[in-house]
């Protein structure tokens, strides 16, 4: 090993959003998925903020147990990746995972930002 602190690509970010957001869409809990796949909800919390990767074999446990196709999970991402460059996917990931008063914080200082 490296030694370097593990950092996550975008599109890791990107996974990790959507589970996000498929595991919301279905009203389940962090610890309702993470019961289901044997894990600890701290562990689901780590996927979804991409802060350890997802093996395919947890990627495959984890669309079951949502009951979504794999496809449904990295189908949008790879809508993302190709459409967005790499910063912009960056922004979308940290954007994401904020609380909607923050994001109509930066929503509000992004719309004075271009009206210069």
């Amino acid at each position: 090993m490296s030694g370097r602190p593990f950092k996550p690509d975008s599109v890791d970010i990107l996974i990790g959003q959507m589970i996000v957001n498929w595991r919301r869409k279905l009203g389940m809990s962090q610890n309702d998925l993470a019961q289901t796949l044997g894990v600890t909800f701290q562990q689901v919390q780590k996927y979804e903020a991409a802060s350890n990767r997802i093996s395919a074999s947890r990627l495959y446990y984890i669309a079951k147990a949502m009951n979504i196709s794999i496809v449904a999970l990295l189908g949008e991402v790879e809508k993302t990746s190709e459409i967005y460059d790499k910063k912009t996917r960056e922004m979308i990931g940290l954007l994401c995972r904020m609380t909607d008063d923050d994001k109509n914080l930066i929503l509000r200082i992004s719309n004075r930002l271009i009206a210069k």
